[in-house]
């Protein structure tokens, strides 16, 4: 059962282990000599929870991964899963199974919402204030970002630029083929394959509105023309046909995000 992810005996030595194991098992990105191996947006999407927690722990969310990446440095180390898994175990040890993938969703979106969403980062704090907080659940704070404002963490500050800057970091952890164009000076474009993995992270086929579901293409498609009519990439250039410039992601990311705050949440704290 998830419980066994709070516990401190054997059994959360146990599963420690076979959470490095599945991060080995899906670290399939060469990596340089020296670079760190915490695992890259591709590899955290591969990901699979050990046993029956598949069903309950939804990684190909945004909030969801925002929360996993503790040090918001782009990646998700072994720590921050170790971490993450102790945390919803012992958020949910008191809950029926049944609302254990709710509540890890619910949990993860409300804290991005104090640190992003509400007010640009500038609101309240929904586990500081509730009534009757277990004090672990108080003392999370340890575990999510960094300072606001840290000169050498633009990510791990507060409000929508922070989540930009984070998604920024990313996008250029995951993306071997991120690069500049000699016509555009100043624009970095992203590539085909990371840009897949962002319409997997945020579900994009499920959040497309009124135009109903699209394909992955389709929404290439979308992003590229809206670049185009931005100036920053013509269609007719074979050399960017599997690329969207940065700047487009960063305004997808902003609509999307935005789009969370009007998402009515009840997390439990008590």
């Amino acid at each position: 059962p998830l419980s066994d992810i709070g516990s401190m005996g054997a059994g959360s030595s146990r599963l420690r282990k076979i959470l490095t194991e599945e991060m080995d098992r899906v670290r399939t990105v060469e990596r340089k000599p020296g670079e760190s191996p915490a695992l890259k947006l591709t590899e955290i999407l591969n990901f699979t929870p050990p046993g029956d927690l598949e069903q309950y722990v939804e990684l190909n969310h945004p909030a969801v991964l925002w929360v996993l990446d503790a040090d918001k440095d782009g990646m998700f180390g072994e720590e921050d899963i170790h971490s993450f898994a102790w945390i919803m175990g012992e958020y949910t040890k008191d809950w029926p199974q049944y609302q254990w993938r709710n509540q890890i969703k619910g949990f993860c979106y409300m804290q991005l919402y104090d640190r992003v969403l509400s007010n640009d980062g500038a609101g309240g704090d929904s586990v500081q204030n509730a009534r009757n907080a277990p004090q672990w659940l108080k003392d999370l704070e340890a575990t999510r970002p960094p300072v606001p404002d840290d000169p050498k963490n633009p990510a791990a500050g507060t409000g929508m630029p922070a989540f930009q800057a984070w998604m920024e970091m990313v996008i250029e952890e995951n993306s071997p083929r991120t690069f500049d164009h000699d016509d555009f000076p100043g624009t970095v474009y992203v590539e085909r394959d990371t840009m897949h993995d962002l319409y997997c992270m945020f579900q994009v086929n499920k959040c497309w509105g009124t135009f109903g579901e699209r394909n992955f293409q389709d929404f290439l498609t979308w992003l590229q023309n809206d670049a185009e009519v931005k100036g920053l990439l013509p269609l007719d250039d074979d050399e960017l046909d599997d690329f969207v410039p940065m700047e487009t992601v960063r305004d997808m990311v902003e609509d999307i995000m935005r789009g969370y705050r009007c998402v009515n949440v009840h997390v439990n704290t008590e």
